[in-house]
């Protein structure tokens, strides 16, 4: 099973990824479950993390090139293998992060976002688990652990249209993304709805 985690900064995505990680672990042999991250999850990656974060790309459609690049050849060495050996994939980020952060906050394109992933035939995820979270408070959280990368210093308006395209993509596909809200809520409490979440879709599928 492919199960991606999703949401605008400071959501607790990755929080939650990892405690996932090690409860799945816990009924499971060690290899059987992978956790990832995007951009730069696989070994040999040629920086691209640093190349997104630092700032240093002038146009923004190299963003998505660069996302693209990265999500193909982590799709080749790590994502795919693992979905046709039967293991589950837990993914911090993927192609939905790059339709909010890119189609709804730099405002490109979708289609054309969605044709490449297409193109590159990338595997679909069988869940989405969406961190909802408000602007406010997401902003509290990245600026409360200092160090903003780019992305991060784009602004509340930017992220607000960011926040809007994961919205958009939960409404329309809610057989796959389920939303989970995660403001004033702790760690402990949105854990458990992850088991929950996950425990329900099992049973339906």
């Amino acid at each position: 099973m492919f199960i991606t985690f999703e949401g605008i900064d400071g959501c607790g995505k990755t929080t939650q990824a990892k405690l996932f990680f090690e409860y799945l672990k816990k009924n499971a042999k060690d290899d059987e479950v992978i956790f990832t991250r995007e951009p730069g999850g696989f070994d040999g990656e040629p920086n691209f993390r640093q190349i997104l974060t630092s700032g240093c790309l002038k146009n923004v459609a190299s963003e998505v090139f660069v996302f693209m690049a990265d999500r193909a050849e982590h799709a080749s060495r790590v994502i795919t293998p693992a979905i046709k050996q039967g293991k589950t994939i837990l993914m911090d980020r993927y192609h939905d992060s790059t339709v909010a952060y890119q189609c709804y906050g730099r405002q490109l394109d979708k289609m054309t976002v969605d044709k490449m992933f297409e193109f590159a035939k990338l595997p679909m995820p069988d869940l989405t688990l969406y961190f909802e979270i408000s602007v406010e408070d997401s902003y509290a959280r990245v600026l409360n652990r200092g160090n903003l990368d780019s992305i991060e210093k784009s602004g509340q308006e930017f992220m607000q249209r960011v926040k809007n395209g994961f919205d958009s993509l939960a409404r329309d596909n809610k057989d796959r993304i389920i939303t989970i809200k995660s403001s004033k809520k702790s760690i402990a409490e949105i854990h458990e709805k992850v088991v929950k979440c996950y425990e329900n879709f099992i049973k339906a599928r």
